[in-house]
Protein backbone atom coordinates (compact mmCIF):
# COMPACT_ATOMS: atom_id res chain seq x y z
CA UNK A 1 0.00 0.00 0.00
CA UNK A 2 1.19 3.50 -0.83
CA UNK A 3 2.56 5.15 2.33
CA UNK A 4 0.67 8.40 1.69
CA UNK A 5 -2.65 6.52 1.36
CA UNK A 6 -1.87 4.51 4.52
CA UNK A 7 -1.32 7.65 6.61
CA UNK A 8 -4.46 9.29 5.20
CA UNK A 9 -6.57 6.23 6.10
CA UNK A 10 -5.04 6.10 9.58
CA UNK A 11 -5.93 9.75 10.19
CA UNK A 12 -9.51 9.20 9.02
CA UNK A 13 -10.00 6.09 11.16
CA UNK A 14 -8.55 7.87 14.21
CA UNK A 15 -10.92 10.81 13.76
CA UNK A 16 -13.93 8.49 13.34
CA UNK A 17 -13.01 6.49 16.46
CA UNK A 18 -12.99 9.53 18.74
CA UNK A 19 -16.08 9.57 20.93
CA UNK A 20 -17.92 12.80 21.73
CA UNK A 21 -16.43 12.84 25.22
CA UNK A 22 -12.90 12.79 23.80
CA UNK A 23 -13.46 15.87 21.63
CA UNK A 24 -12.51 18.94 23.64
CA UNK A 25 -14.10 22.27 22.75
CA UNK A 26 -11.45 24.92 23.35
CA UNK A 27 -13.55 27.81 22.07
CA UNK A 28 -14.75 28.63 25.61
CA UNK A 29 -12.91 28.13 28.88
CA UNK A 30 -14.55 25.59 31.17
CA UNK A 31 -16.61 27.15 33.94
CA UNK A 32 -15.30 26.55 37.42
CA UNK A 33 -17.87 25.26 39.88
CA UNK A 34 -18.08 27.15 43.14
CA UNK A 35 -19.47 25.90 46.46
CA UNK A 36 -23.22 26.23 46.87
CA UNK A 37 -24.42 27.82 50.14
CA UNK A 38 -25.73 25.27 52.65
CA UNK A 39 -29.33 26.50 52.44
CA UNK A 40 -29.48 25.62 48.72
CA UNK A 41 -27.80 22.21 48.82
CA UNK A 42 -31.10 20.32 49.05
CA UNK A 43 -31.82 21.37 45.46
CA UNK A 44 -30.39 20.36 42.12
CA UNK A 45 -28.41 23.52 41.42
CA UNK A 46 -27.22 25.14 38.21
CA UNK A 47 -25.05 28.21 38.53
CA UNK A 48 -23.98 31.07 36.31
CA UNK A 49 -20.81 33.06 36.99
CA UNK A 50 -18.90 35.57 34.86
CA UNK A 51 -17.77 32.97 32.32
CA UNK A 52 -21.40 32.57 31.21
CA UNK A 53 -22.71 36.14 31.48
CA UNK A 54 -24.56 36.43 28.20
CA UNK A 55 -25.36 40.08 27.45
CA UNK A 56 -22.13 41.99 28.08
CA UNK A 57 -21.47 42.66 24.41
CA UNK A 58 -25.11 43.24 23.50
CA UNK A 59 -25.70 45.83 26.25
CA UNK A 60 -22.30 47.51 26.19
CA UNK A 61 -23.85 50.67 24.72
CA UNK A 62 -25.94 51.04 27.90
CA UNK A 63 -22.89 50.75 30.14
CA UNK A 64 -23.22 47.08 31.11
CA UNK A 65 -19.77 45.64 31.67
CA UNK A 66 -17.70 43.05 33.50
CA UNK A 67 -15.50 44.50 36.24
CA UNK A 68 -12.90 43.09 38.59
CA UNK A 69 -14.21 42.70 42.13
CA UNK A 70 -12.20 40.85 44.80
CA UNK A 71 -15.42 40.24 46.75
CA UNK A 72 -17.11 38.46 43.83
CA UNK A 73 -17.19 34.65 43.82
CA UNK A 74 -14.76 34.43 40.89
CA UNK A 75 -13.27 37.91 41.12
CA UNK A 76 -15.57 39.41 38.48
CA UNK A 77 -19.05 40.94 38.48
CA UNK A 78 -21.47 42.49 36.00
CA UNK A 79 -22.57 46.07 36.57
CA UNK A 80 -23.91 49.12 34.75
CA UNK A 81 -21.65 52.15 34.40
CA UNK A 82 -23.16 54.62 31.89
CA UNK A 83 -20.62 56.89 30.19
CA UNK A 84 -22.48 60.06 31.19
CA UNK A 85 -22.48 60.89 34.91
CA UNK A 86 -26.01 62.30 34.74
CA UNK A 87 -27.29 58.94 33.45
CA UNK A 88 -25.41 57.10 36.19
CA UNK A 89 -26.85 59.39 38.88
CA UNK A 90 -30.34 58.90 37.48
CA UNK A 91 -30.36 55.09 37.58
CA UNK A 92 -29.04 55.01 41.15
CA UNK A 93 -31.73 57.32 42.51
CA UNK A 94 -34.47 54.74 42.01
CA UNK A 95 -35.53 51.54 43.74
CA UNK A 96 -33.83 48.53 42.16
CA UNK A 97 -36.25 46.56 40.01
CA UNK A 98 -35.50 43.13 38.59
CA UNK A 99 -37.44 40.21 37.23
CA UNK A 100 -37.70 37.37 34.75
CA UNK A 101 -39.33 37.72 31.35
CA UNK A 102 -40.71 34.85 29.31
CA UNK A 103 -39.89 35.97 25.82
CA UNK A 104 -41.68 32.96 24.36
CA UNK A 105 -45.00 33.91 26.00
CA UNK A 106 -44.12 37.64 26.18
CA UNK A 107 -45.13 37.62 29.84
CA UNK A 108 -43.44 38.70 33.06
CA UNK A 109 -42.77 35.50 35.00
CA UNK A 110 -41.38 37.26 38.09
CA UNK A 111 -40.93 40.85 39.22
CA UNK A 112 -39.30 42.29 42.34
CA UNK A 113 -38.72 45.83 43.60
CA UNK A 114 -36.06 46.41 46.25
CA UNK A 115 -36.78 49.75 47.87
CA UNK A 116 -33.82 51.96 48.71
CA UNK A 117 -34.82 51.76 52.39
CA UNK A 118 -34.40 47.95 52.29
CA UNK A 119 -30.96 47.81 50.65
CA UNK A 120 -28.40 45.91 52.80
CA UNK A 121 -26.07 48.48 54.36
CA UNK A 122 -22.86 46.45 54.51
CA UNK A 123 -21.88 46.73 50.81
CA UNK A 124 -21.48 42.96 50.58
CA UNK A 125 -23.02 40.33 48.30
CA UNK A 126 -26.37 38.93 49.44
CA UNK A 127 -28.61 36.22 47.97
CA UNK A 128 -31.97 37.58 46.82
CA UNK A 129 -34.76 35.45 45.42
CA UNK A 130 -35.93 36.82 42.08
CA UNK A 131 -38.86 34.44 41.92
CA UNK A 132 -40.27 30.95 41.41
CA UNK A 133 -40.94 30.53 37.72
CA UNK A 134 -41.62 28.03 34.97
CA UNK A 135 -38.83 28.39 32.43
CA UNK A 136 -39.76 28.89 28.79
CA UNK A 137 -37.66 28.13 25.69
CA UNK A 138 -36.61 31.80 25.74
CA UNK A 139 -36.32 33.20 29.29
CA UNK A 140 -34.35 36.26 30.43
CA UNK A 141 -33.43 37.85 33.77
CA UNK A 142 -33.50 41.66 33.73
CA UNK A 143 -32.54 44.42 36.14
CA UNK A 144 -32.18 48.21 36.14
CA UNK A 145 -34.83 48.72 33.44
CA UNK A 146 -33.30 46.03 31.20
CA UNK A 147 -29.80 47.52 31.36
CA UNK A 148 -28.66 44.30 33.09
CA UNK A 149 -29.69 41.01 31.47
CA UNK A 150 -28.88 37.33 31.67
CA UNK A 151 -30.28 34.64 29.40
CA UNK A 152 -31.66 31.62 31.30
CA UNK A 153 -32.88 29.70 28.25
CA UNK A 154 -30.13 27.05 28.44
CA UNK A 155 -31.83 25.59 31.51
CA UNK A 156 -35.14 24.95 29.73
CA UNK A 157 -35.88 21.22 29.48
CA UNK A 158 -38.16 20.28 26.58
CA UNK A 159 -38.02 16.55 27.43
CA UNK A 160 -38.98 16.88 31.09
CA UNK A 161 -41.30 19.88 31.66
CA UNK A 162 -41.29 19.34 35.43
CA UNK A 163 -37.63 20.38 35.44
CA UNK A 164 -38.67 23.85 34.24
CA UNK A 165 -40.18 24.74 37.62
CA UNK A 166 -37.28 26.57 39.26
CA UNK A 167 -36.38 29.22 41.80
CA UNK A 168 -33.96 31.86 40.56
CA UNK A 169 -31.54 33.39 43.06
CA UNK A 170 -29.16 36.27 42.38
CA UNK A 171 -26.06 37.29 44.35
CA UNK A 172 -26.09 41.07 44.38
CA UNK A 173 -24.20 43.93 46.04
CA UNK A 174 -25.13 47.61 46.38
CA UNK A 175 -22.48 50.26 46.99
CA UNK A 176 -22.24 54.02 47.28
CA UNK A 177 -24.20 56.78 49.05
CA UNK A 178 -27.25 56.31 46.81
CA UNK A 179 -27.80 52.96 48.55
CA UNK A 180 -25.70 52.94 51.70
CA UNK A 181 -25.73 55.79 54.19
CA UNK A 182 -22.37 57.58 54.55
CA UNK A 183 -20.70 55.27 52.02
CA UNK A 184 -17.42 56.48 50.52
CA UNK A 185 -17.62 54.07 47.58
CA UNK A 186 -18.91 54.77 44.08
CA UNK A 187 -22.62 54.14 43.46
CA UNK A 188 -23.08 50.72 41.92
CA UNK A 189 -25.10 47.53 41.63
CA UNK A 190 -23.02 44.37 41.10
CA UNK A 191 -24.06 40.79 40.29
CA UNK A 192 -21.52 37.99 40.55
CA UNK A 193 -23.61 34.81 40.41
CA UNK A 194 -27.02 33.30 39.63
CA UNK A 195 -28.34 30.03 41.02
CA UNK A 196 -31.11 28.07 39.30
CA UNK A 197 -32.68 25.78 41.91
CA UNK A 198 -34.65 22.78 40.67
Amino acid sequence: MNRKIFYSLTAILTAVSLSATEIIDLSKPAEKKFPVPAEFQKYKVEQITSNRFSSLKELKRYGMKLVNDPAAIDGKAMTVQPAKQEEADKIHQKDFVMGIQGRTSKKALAWKRIKLAHIPQDEKYHWIQVGKVKLEPNTVFFGHSWMIQQNLSQFYNADDPAQNNVTVMVSIKFTGPAYVKNSKQKNGVFIDRFLILK
